[in-house]
């Protein structure tokens, strides 16, 4: 969550700060194309972040394993029998797997503020927010139908379901905790599936809407930069 938090006011700022600074003229005057530009920014949420959260949560799990491997070797516990029983390839291909998907299913909101960041003259969270606000109340009020909230919140929350089978919605076992308290429910067993986030129909509308608003993102930065020179 707070990966993804920093990556959102990242793209936010991204092409608003350099307007705001002017330090747009700056990469004007160096041989770096819009679109080169524009993709660097596009790479820091894309690739950048879930590389440094892939090596975060690696370290941390390794951490703990220190850790229980000295508790163990205190009691005089068999150390050999701890570790036979980690799933070390598994663990990695599930922490890979988690911080790729995630990145996929968030890029059209990554597009989406990082073009709001390169068109917003002021307020650019304000931009990015109050639309998408407006559009759901009006169509609650108008068609008594709340499709466009759905689709958000499938788009915010949704990454994990999409990417992972379990016997249970992550949504549902958060109920039943809230419901009936953590003890007294046993956690879903989440399996990486990559078909199922494949064959994810939401996938490929988010990746498509993504190209869309990154190619509009170019055209912007490009015509704002013929304006400020």
């Amino acid at each position: 969550v707070t990966a993804m938090v920093v990556a959102l006011f990242y793209c936010l700022d991204a092409l608003f700060g350099e307007r705001r600074d002017r330090s747009v003229l700056f990469w004007k005057s160096m041989p770096v194309s819009d679109r080169t530009a524009v993709l660097a920014k596009v790479a820091v949420p894309m690739l950048v972040v879930p590389m440094f959260l892939f090596a975060l949560i690696t370290a941390t799990q390794l951490v703990v394993l220190v850790g229980h491997v000295l508790l163990w070797a205190v009691k005089g516990l068999s150390v050999g029998n701890l570790l036979q029983r980690l799933p070390f390839a598994d663990m990695s291909l599930g922490v890979a797997h988690m911080v790729i998907t995630l990145a996929i299913w968030y890029a059209p909101v990554y597009a989406w503020l990082l073009l709001v960041s390169a068109w917003a003259q002021r307020s650019p969270l304000a931009w990015a927010v109050v639309p998408w606000i407006a559009i759901t109340a009006i169509e609650q009020l108008m068609f008594r139908t709340s499709f466009m909230a759905k689709w958000l919140r499938d788009r915010f929350f949704g990454g994990f379901d999409a990417a992972f089978s379990t016997r249970e919605p992550l949504a549902d076992l958060a109920q039943k905790m809230q419901q009936n308290g953590a003890t007294n429910v046993h956690g879903a067993e989440y399996t990486p599936d990559v078909m199922r986030f494949l064959s994810n129909p939401e996938t490929w509308l988010g990746i498509a809407i993504a190209v869309a608003l990154i190619a509009a993102t170019i055209w912007l930065r490009r015509r704002q930069e013929s304006q400020a020179t």
